[in-house]
């Protein structure tokens, strides 16, 4: 997979005194990916960047009747939970 991070608008500009940017961007599937970094249009060196993103369970939580030890389910019938894998 490649994330190419070479449109402007995507980016933030710091305002510090190194003028550097900063590009948010949340990949949703497992695996490698190779992230190309441009500037004025062209790559800059390194570029592409080969990143690995794998998923951490460390975060996720889950609630809900579904899940709840203290409920008590009734056969037959539907029950739910919720996850939540956001990490903020």
């Amino acid at each position: 997979m490649c994330v190419c991070v070479c449109v402007q608008h995507r980016c933030t500009f710091n305002n510090d005194r190194h003028l550097t940017y900063t590009h948010t961007y949340t990949p949703y599937v497992q695996g490698q990916y190779n992230v190309s970094v441009c500037f004025a249009g062209r790559e800059i060196p390194k570029s592409p960047f080969m990143v690995t993103f794998e998923p951490n369970a460390s975060n996720v939580t889950a609630e809900g009747p579904g899940v709840d030890e203290a409920g008590l389910l009734q056969l037959g019938q539907a029950t739910s939970f919720r996850v939540d894998s956001s990490s903020e």
